[in-house]
C-alpha cells in the first residue's frame, strides 16, 4: 500500500551532477496527483456523494473509477502511474533508488500512413517502430517525490523535450522553474563570472518547523544536550514501565523526532 519516495542522498547526487554540468535543477508539480490514477477492478470502492450535491438521492452511492485523496492505496497507484509515464518517454529507474530516473527522451513514433494504392484489395499491414535515440544527445535526470519532481539535462533542448513529452500526458503539470525549495531544503544558486555554478543548501526553515512541531523551540539550549542523561551509557537506562499511561505518547513523539531528522 506504500510508495517509495526520492532518497535525500539521491537529491544531493542530482544537485552535484547539475552543478558539475553548470546547470540548475528545474522543478515541476503534478496537480491533483492522487485523482489521476485508475482504480483496479479488484479494489472496488464505494463512496457517498459529496454533501450539497444537487443530484444527490437518498441511499445513493457511487463507484469510484479513479483514486482520491484519503484512500490508503492512492500513493501506490499514483507511483505506478507516474513511473509508467516516465518509462514510456524513455527514462530508466536507477537500481539504487526507484524514484531516480535518467535516459534519453524518446520521440513519438510517426503515425502510420493512410494512403494506399488503388489496385490494392487488402489493407497493407503497417508497423511502427520507435526510432533509436541519437547517441550524441544528452540524457535527462529526474527525481520524483510523490507529486513533486526535479530534473535537469546538460542540454537545455533536452529539458524542453522532456517538458513537452511530460506535458502531453493526461496529468496537468505546473512547471515551477529553478528549484528554490525542495524536500525541506532551500536552494541558493549562484552563477560565477568564470561560468561555473555553485549552490548553497540550507535547512533553516525545516529546522525551525521541526523545533516548533515538537515544542522545543522555546527550551533553553544546553551545550551537552543529548537524548539521555549526560554521562550515562544509553544501554544502562532501565526500560520504561509498561503500565505508564504516558508511555505511548512519549514513544510516538520520540519516533517522530528520530524520523524527522533522518
Amino acid at each position: 500500500k506504500y510508495a517509495p519516495v526520492l532518497k535525500y542522498s539521491s537529491l544531493r547526487l542530482l544537485v552535484a551532477k547539475a552543478v558539475r554540468a553548470k546547470r540548475v535543477l528545474q522543478q515541476g508539480d503534478c496537480k491533483n496527483a492522487f485523482c489521476n490514477a485508475e482504480l483496479p477492478e479488484d479494489e472496488l470502492t464505494v463512496v457517498r456523494p459529496p454533501v450539497g450535491d444537487p443530484g444527490y438521492a437518498k441511499d445513493e452511492y457511487w463507484f469510484l473509477k479513479k483514486t482520491l485523496y484519503g484512500l490508503r492505496r492512492s500513493p501506490h497507484h499514483w507511483y505506478n502511474m507516474i513511473t509508467a509515464i516516465l518509462k514510456d518517454i524513455g527514462l530508466t529507474a536507477s537500481p539504487h533508488d526507484p524514484c531516480l530516473y535518467s535516459g534519453i527522451i524518446v520521440d513519438s513514433p510517426a503515425p502510420p500512413s493512410s494512403t494506399s494504392s488503388p489496385t490494392t484489395t487488402l489493407p497493407a499491414k503497417t508497423t511502427t517502430t520507435t526510432p533509436a535515440p541519437d547517441s550524441s544527445r544528452k540524457p535527462v535526470h529526474v527525481g520524483i517525490y510523490v507529486d513533486d519532481f526535479v530534473f535537469f539535462s546538460e542540454d537545455p533542448t533536452e529539458e524542453e523535450r522532456f517538458k513537452k513529452a511530460l506535458s502531453s500526458c493526461t496529468v496537468p503539470i505546473d512547471w515551477m522553474g529553478t528549484v528554490d525549495y525542495f524536500l525541506g531544503t532551500a536552494f541558493n544558486w549562484k552563477r560565477h563570472e568564470d561560468g561555473h555554478l555553485s549552490v548553497l543548501l540550507t535547512q533553516t526553515a525545516f529546522t525551525e518547523y521541526a523545533a516548533h512541531r515538537f515544542a522545543i523551540d522555546k527550551l533553553n539550549p544546553v551545550p551537552n544536550m543529548t537524548p539521555y542523561r549526560s554521562g550515562i551509557p544509553i544501554d544502562s537506562i532501565p526500560p520504561p514501565d509498561p503500565h505508564d499511561p504516558d508511555l505511548r505518547r512519549r514513544t510516538k513523539c520520540y519516533q517522530g523526532i528520530v524520523g524527522c531528522i533522518n
